[in-house]
């Protein structure tokens, strides 16, 4: 594409496009020869409602609520000839979902990751916290949304589900990635800083095992799984694990919220007794040894991949008639997970509300859905 200017930017290049956007490789240019290079997302025209308009507004705003070494930073945020457009920092590295099965973390690795995804989301559920309208909460966090860099920062992704607790959604609507809902959002519980905890355990086990947890697939069949929990020790499939790491892990997953830890902050602080001798250098080893090296990583979405769908299938919101709740007697694990699939050499661009890779375009990740709630 040829230069075009987007108020102070140039943009660039194209990065990547989703249903709610897209991302360009832009720069802004100063005196002296200065110039910085970011990414800037466009809300695109075709599309666009007031909800979404509202989304990506909501989004920005969040953002710039936010000031943390492990929360993806936003520059600037402005509306050029009716177009609305975020501007952020340009990262490069690999999700979570690539080190998943491209550079097995180890057990301190997990943990390190853990811990600094904990203050990430301590960071989070601190806004608003004793301001009487509720503390902030992510709302959908998953392997894709998190970035480890190449200098070995982690960075915590995708705003466009955050929102207030007690917050009115409408028609009791959950949106999310399903195998990352805690069971309780099916039962018609609002999400809060618990729920964002659930989605952590889920994470770091499936760092820890190298498989996903709740396969995707049928969305029934994914939330009959998650409704039943944990069907077999995490120690037994990874020997190698600290027992406490292990069951501090089942605790984020447990279906008595009582039993999870009770904030970020203090998971945070648990974690850090497990990650000696893991540290940014680490990390970014690993990275490196995930770009490459062939292997096998969860497809990620684009920029539209936080605004709320209905499920594929019948275009219409799940309710919670659609999927009776499972017994809670134990599950058969499901045999062999999917793997995930990363390319040599790939580079990534995160923003805000996704994940633009330097890649061809494949097939997508199962995208987030809404949920009707009771």
């Amino acid at each position: 594409m040829g230069a075009t200017k987007l108020g102070k930017y140039t943009l660039v290049s194209p990065l990547g496009a989703g249903g709610m956007g897209e991302v360009f490789l832009a720069a802004v240019d100063g005196p002296h020869g200065f110039r910085r290079e970011v990414a800037i997302k466009v809300m695109r025209s075709a599309g666009k409602t007031a909800q979404r308009e509202a989304l990506f507004l909501s989004e920005a705003r969040t953002l710039a609520e936010l000031r943390h070494r492990n929360i993806v930073q936003v520059f600037d945020f402005d509306v050029h000839e009716g177009q609305p457009y975020l501007v952020m920092e340009l990262l490069h590295g690999a999700s979570l979902a690539a080190l998943i099965d491209g550079a097995p973390l180890g057990p301190a690795g997990v943990a390190y990751v853990g811990a600094e995804l904990a203050e990430a989301l301590a960071a989070v559920h601190a806004v608003g916290r004793g301001e009487g309208q509720g503390s902030l909460v992510h709302g959908d966090l998953s392997p894709s949304n998190v970035l480890a860099c190449s200098d070995g920062a982690l960075k915590l992704l995708d705003f466009g589900l955050a929102r207030r607790e007690r917050q009115d959604t409408g028609a009791g609507e959950r949106a999310g990635k399903l195998p990352y809902l805690a069971p309780e959002l099916f039962a018609g519980a609002e999400p809060d800083a618990l729920t964002d905890l659930y989605a952590v355990g889920v994470t770091l086990h499936e760092l820890l095992t190298g498989e996903r947890l709740f396969r995707d697939g049928d969305p029934e069949a994914v939330m009959q799984l998650v409704t039943r929990g944990l069907t077999r020790p995490l120690s037994e499939q990874v020997p190698s694990a600290p027992e406490g790491l292990a069951q501090l892990i089942e605790r984020c997953l447990s279906r008595d919220r009582g039993t999870r830890p009770q904030s970020a902050r203090s998971l945070a602080r648990e974690l850090r007794a497990f990650h000696e001798g893991f540290g940014p250098a680490e990390l970014a080893r690993a990275v490196k040894r995930t770009s490459g090296a062939p292997g096998a990583f969860e497809p990620s979405t684009m920029m539209g991949s936080a605004v709320s769908r209905a499920a594929p299938s019948s275009g219409e919101p799940f309710t919670r008639s659609q999927v009776e709740p499972a017994p809670l007697a134990p599950a058969r694990r499901q045999s062999s997970a999917p793997r995930w699939a990363f390319a040599a050499g790939a580079a990534v661009v995160l923003v805000g509300a996704g994940v633009a890779w330097l890649l061809p375009p494949r097939e997508e990740a199962a995208p987030p859905v809404t949920v009707a709630a009771p």
